[in-house]
């Protein structure tokens, strides 16, 4: 019941469900929960942040210290913010591909057959190194 809630919340949002073409990049990422339901706030969000200064124009998220200057000389980072029904369900960042100036996330969505009624917002954190990263680089998600 709340799997199917969950893939009806995504359509008419420009995510799919499904696999992912192109080549397999590193990365490494963490799934943080930055707190219960904000109200007036669009879900999900993504973006590509190459600095602290573009990071700081997010929200007021705290993301930590490792993200500062030094971690941007060599890396870029892909930030998904999520709103989940339930804060039961997590999330696994399963595969990132680059094909052409596109980056494309797929996460891994587990939704337990039971789960609380607590509305819950994640930040999903994405690395990539630099070199995979121009001016012209777009960034999206799928879900599987």
């Amino acid at each position: 019941m709340i799997k199917d809630k969950f893939k009806e919340s995504l359509k008419g949002k420009g995510i799919y469900i499904g696999d992912i073409k192109g080549e397999d990049i590193p990365f490494e990422a963490r799934v943080i929960k930055t707190g219960s339901y904000t109200s007036g706030k669009e879900f999900p969000t993504i973006g590509l942040f190459r600095s602290v200064k573009d990071l700081g124009s997010i929200d007021t998220i705290d993301y930590g210290s490792k993200y500062d200057e030094e971690f941007f000389k060599t890396k870029s980072l892909i930030v998904i913010q999520l709103r989940e029904g339930s804060g039961s369900i997590r999330h696994e960042v399963t595969k990132v591909v680059k094909n052409g100036d596109q980056i494309t996330v797929q996460i891994k969505v587990t939704v337990p057959e039971f789960g609380t009624a607590d509305m819950a917002e994640w930040a999903v954190l994405v690395e990539v190194d630099n070199a995979m990263v121009n001016d012209n680089t777009t960034v999206d998600f799928v879900t599987k």
